[in-house]
């Protein structure tokens, strides 16, 4: 498969040339994109029955034209305190390609970079097969976050139906000005100064055991509409589904740690929340997301203690901040690298959850043309090198969740990354079988 798919003849959208700032965000994100661990999202749809792949390419190129971020291309660099700059183009490239089976091009694919210096900062391969098709979207996190790809290809999905494709509810540019969309800051200097103090303190990373190779490994996973729903009994010990998932990875990495002799006194997983309002949580592209940032310590090999120990902190972090100062504090370490130019990257967590969480959005590609899963991850970079994506099933009841274990190569080969994600799904097991 060839991982840089030839792309569409250049299109010309119209003569408005659009200039706007990166946010803090994309710039964050843009600074730790690197040709060995390229930060891509990776959107998967499964569809029953046989896509066109030319008519896709169509749909693609119309979805392009939607929407102002999957237009850009970086015009200059950050300079000083000045920010780095977006500019829309008037003609545009969209790639896309077939290729024979997924699973023999999931990790070429998404190690493959996206580079910012022409537009689309999106590609996308359809896989077909004899009874169904598989929609593999990977886009640069600079431009796109999770919620951003299920958006786009709602609108590859509806061009391919021949359906109409709403605008997105607020305008594009108004929606960047981070500050207007989620508030002001509720913390004191002292809560600040104490969230700086806990990022600071380095995460125990999880051994490297893999070849010394650019790019990721890839581990699938499906739990079933009962082990689904077990994850969601857990309201005894007041937990939420994500305080369950991520106190299963906790669990994991305490006994893959202990397994390997090591000592961890401070574990830290990193869960990004959507920071959209409600009205528009699944509709505009870009990047609207927090860090929630949980941690442990020698009590998390013990099912309970590290369920305990998770909804305690997403408690007091869901009681005690507003969407911008969640935003504020988890994005302060991250940025002083960037802004002081020291090239330097700040302490990483020892590994990554994000969720996408039920979802309204569906993917009608036309009759009998639904997409009927989806499977996500989120990229990660060392020497935090593994991060687990969280999808569904769409349209089924009961519902079943689909994971997705991302790691670096230079982390875990592949039966490392299998491995692992055994062990996740055992110790999340344990954690919803008190």
């Amino acid at each position: 498969m060839d991982a840089s798919p030839a792309p569409l003849p250049g299109r010309r959208y119209g003569s408005l040339v659009a200039k706007f700032p990166f946010t803090l965000l994309d710039e964050i994100l843009h600074h730790y994109d690197r040709p060995d661990e390229p930060q891509t999202v990776q959107i998967e749809l499964e569809v029953p029955g046989r896509l066109d792949g030319e008519r896709v390419r169509r749909a693609v190129d119309v979805a392009v034209s939607r929407h102002l971020l999957a237009q850009v291309c970086k015009l200059r660099p950050r300079i000083g305190l000045i920010p780095a700059e977006w500019t829309t183009s008037t003609d545009l490239a969209v790639h896309t390609s077939t290729a024979a089976a997924a699973d023999d091009i999931r990790a070429e694919f998404y190690s493959t970079p996206i580079p910012l210096d022409r537009p689309p900062p999106v590609r996308v391969v359809v896989v077909p097969d004899d009874d169904h098709s598989r929609v593999l979207l990977s886009a640069n996190h600079s431009a796109f976050d999770g919620m951003s790809c299920v958006r786009f290809l709602a609108s590859v999905a509806r061009a391919y139906a021949g359906d109409p494709d709403p605008g997105p509810l607020i305008d594009e540019r108004d929606a960047r000005d981070l500050p207007a969309v989620l508030g002001t800051s509720e913390l004191t200097a002292a809560d600040e100064w104490q969230g700086l103090t806990d990022l600071l303190q380095p995460s125990t990373a999880l051994p490297a055991r893999g070849r010394n190779a650019p790019g990721y490994q890839f581990a699938l996973r499906r739990l079933s509409p009962d082990q689904t729903a077990a994850v969601r009994t857990r309201k005894d010990a007041g937990a939420t589904v994500n305080d369950v998932l991520l106190a299963a990875a906790h669990l994991t990495v305490g006994r893959w740690l202990e397994r390997d002799g090591e000592h961890a006194p401070k574990v830290t997983v990193t869960a990004p929340v959507n920071l959209r309002p409600p009205e528009w949580s699944e509709d505009v592209i870009g990047n609207y997301s927090t860090q929630m940032v949980t941690s442990s310590s020698d009590l998390r090999t013990n099912p309970e203690d590290a369920l305990a120990t998770v909804v305690t902190q997403t408690r007091d972090q869901k009681n005690s901040r507003s969407a911008w100062a969640a935003f504020d504090r988890a994005v302060l370490t991250n940025s002083l690298p960037l802004l002081l130019g020291l090239g330097a990257a700040a302490p990483p967590d020892t590994m990554l959850l994000s969720n996408l969480g039920r979802l309204e959005t569906t993917f009608d590609f036309g009759p009998g043309l639904s997409a009927t899963e989806l499977w996500f991850s989120p990229p990660c970079f060392m020497p935090m090198g593994i991060a687990i994506g969280i999808g569904t099933t769409i349209g089924a009841d009961p519902a079943a969740t689909l994971l997705t274990f991302r790691a670096r190569a230079a982390l875990f080969g592949q039966p490392l990354t299998d491995k692992f994600a055994d062990a996740y799904v055992e110790a999340l097991h344990d954690v919803t079988s008190p």
